[in-house]
């Protein structure tokens, strides 16, 4: 189900047309909890599916994973993308004051979210993923045992970070380009 939605979000249409802001999803996110994920407003729609998605970020595996999936392809949407601060704000949070169990969990689906994003998210949303990932995620790492020991968040790390790199150096890039187009004008 989680493929099919990210393969969904894709598909450029207005998420506020599809919303009804009548039908209640339950969740296991805390008030507080969602303040931060909703400090923009946002349809009806996304906020079903951001509750469906984050609730699953602590699950291992491949559930974690196809939440991340599903978050980035829905972040990278102009009507989403003004929550993305908020997302970011509540994944640190949660790592904070998250219990130790399932960081881990929770530590490689956002590298999971990390690693898909650069690429599909304008240029100047760039900035926001790196400080969260120099100011929240890698200093966590240092304090916390469970996490930093595991290869394969060691791994999304670097798979992560590598991608921002890429999509920052193509970014760099097309600028160049352009301006080389309007000088040459």
């Amino acid at each position: 189900m989680l493929l099919w939605l990210a393969l969904l979000l894709t598909v450029p249409f207005n998420l506020s047309a599809l919303s009804s802001d009548t039908t209640p999803i339950s969740c296991s996110i805390d008030y507080t909890a969602q303040q931060r994920l909703f400090a923009k407003p946002a349809a009806g729609l996304t906020r079903q599916v951001i509750l469906l998605a984050v609730s699953l970020l602590f699950r291992p595996g491949k559930e974690g994973a196809y939440a991340a999936l599903v978050l980035a392809r829905l972040y990278s949407r102009e009507d989403a993308a003004p929550g993305l601060p908020g997302f970011l704000d509540w994944a640190g949070q949660e790592l904070r004051e998250g219990e130790r169990e399932g960081e881990a969990n929770l530590i490689a689906s956002v590298f999971e979210f990390l690693a898909v994003l650069p690429t599909l998210i304008r240029p100047e949303r760039l900035d926001i993923l790196e400080e969260f990932m120099d100011e929240v995620l890698l200093p966590h790492l240092k304090g916390s045992r469970t996490a930093a020991t595991s290869g394969l968040i060691r791994k999304l790390a670097i798979k992560a970070k590598g991608r921002w790199w890429v999509a920052r150096i193509g970014s760099n890039r097309c600028e160049s380009s352009i301006h080389e187009a309007n000088a040459g004008d």
